[in-house]
């Protein structure tokens, strides 16, 4: 509360105390120092002053084992009664910060062209009222004949409409489950504006960098006309530069409306695979790649959830890539992929089929049916193997390594023919089989 009353207290002793150092110059350029250090001290204060809030570190769930909160983002009501302390991490939320950064953490583009216009116009205003202070009232009495110019509304308004208007849809679009949101972060005021100009997936965006440069060219007409002209009051700002900033901010809105952000996954290569091994997964929305470093989905076989998924650059913006181990208990056969991605929204399903380890990939052949006569298998997993037959009859097997096998026949009677039987038995995956020559 201290600190509170310190912050609006901080413009007023600014401006007394330059009022009783400078008062009486007839010096607009004391003014507007003086409201720009009054201006600066209260957001100093502003950025000192905030509440504790509680963040997740990990999911946490109702007795049902619903979650009830992601990891990431404040705590519910009900997340906070049922968290433990090793659950969750207090973060400090200042109330300068609140003014331009989102619920999800990051920079908001609309709120911020809402703030730098709030505070163009706080410092003009001020600047006009402490010149007539220090004796200089010609430019606070025109402002007081013109009234604010309808410019000046439209600057204000346009902005706080549309962020009111984009947090109304995003919110929607949110709780229905057709935009996931994740809590974000910034460090920086570099990474701040990268978040200002990109979309929630860290691309750049074209929309958003042309309503933040439109504002800024807007904003760089006042600060660069308003000191000269400072008899005259508030600058009257061209049309182009007001057209061009509302027409960015409908389009800002717009974009807003037809935003999805639905995930999906498109293709799994190869279609089949053994448990332990990588696969290459492609899909749209399911990576959150504005976090640092990117975050990727939970990817379930059958829902026996991997314990490897690896983000992979990708040139395309619209398509995310992960690699994914296939899970040791993911059931051989046909499967279902599901990803879940960080906002806990889940994708549907894509095939795969899981092999066993143990694959047969080439035979040496045709075989020739004569004792002593050898041939060569090539696979995988063939170290595990205990006993090759062909046709039935057992044939010996040496020089057995992870990938290649080779065989001897015996003196028994193979069969011969176009499709002979060729089975390898192994004790921990079963047995594999293909069919091969045999000639006489």
């Amino acid at each position: 509360m201290l600190l509170v009353i310190g912050a609006a207290a901080v413009p007023v002793l600014v401006i007394w105390f330059a009022q009783t150092r400078w008062g009486g110059r007839d010096d607009h350029w004391w003014a507007m120092a003086t409201s720009a250090a009054a201006l600066v001290g209260f957001a100093f204060l502003l950025s000192r002053v905030g509440v504790d809030k509680k963040i997740a570190d990990e999911d946490i769930k109702n007795e049902k084992g619903e979650v009830v909160c992601l990891e990431g983002n404040v705590l519910s009501k009900e997340a906070a009664e049922r968290a433990t302390e090793s659950q969750y991490v207090v973060r400090r939320w200042h109330y300068l910060r609140a003014l331009y950064v989102g619920q999800d953490g990051r920079w908001s583009t609309s709120k911020l062209q809402a703030l730098l216009w709030t505070i163009a116009v706080a410092w003009g205003l001020t600047s006009l009222i402490v010149a007539k202070w220090y004796g200089d009232s010609a430019g606070w009495d025109e402002q007081l004949r013109n009234g604010l110019q309808d410019e000046y509304l439209l600057l204000l308004g346009g902005p706080f409409a549309a962020a009111i208007a984009s947090k109304a849809i995003v919110t929607g679009k949110v709780e229905n489950g057709d935009l996931p949101k994740v809590e974000g972060s910034s460090s920086g005021a570099a990474e701040g504006l990268r978040q200002v100009v990109s979309d929630d997936a860290g691309d750049t965006d074209l929309i958003d960098t042309q309503y933040f440069v439109f504002n800024l060219v807007a904003l760089a007409f006042f600060f660069g006309t308003f000191p000269f002209e400072f008899s005259k009051g508030f600058p009257d700002i061209p049309h182009l530069l007001v057209g061009l900033t509302s027409v960015s901010a409908a389009a800002y809105v717009a974009k807003k409306t037809t935003e999805s952000g639905t995930p999906a996954l498109t293709t799994v290569v190869p279609h089949k695979e053994a448990r332990g091994e990588t696969v290459e997964l492609w899909g749209r929305n399911i990576v959150l790649r504005s976090a640092t470093p990117p975050k990727s989905p939970t990817v379930m076989f059958d829902g026996i959830k991997s314990e490897t998924v690896t983000y992979v650059a990708e040139t395309r913006n619209e398509i995310d890539h992960v690699t994914v181990v296939v899970p040791e208990g993911a059931p051989l056969g046909t499967v279902q992929i599901r990803a879940v991605t960080p906002a806990g929204t889940a994708t549907g399903d894509l095939p795969f089929e899981v092999v066993s380890p143990l694959q047969i990939r080439h035979v040496t052949q045709p075989i020739k049916d004569a004792p002593g006569s050898q041939f060569r298998i090539y696979g995988r997993a063939l170290d595990k193997v205990v006993r090759v037959t062909l046709g039935g009859f057992e044939v010996d097997a040496t020089g057995v390594s992870a990938t290649e096998i080779a065989c001897t026949l015996g003196t028994s009677n193979y069969p011969v023919g176009a499709d002979v039987a060729l089975v390898l038995d192994s004790r921990e995956h079963g047995a594999v089989s293909t069919t091969v020559t045999v000639e006489p």
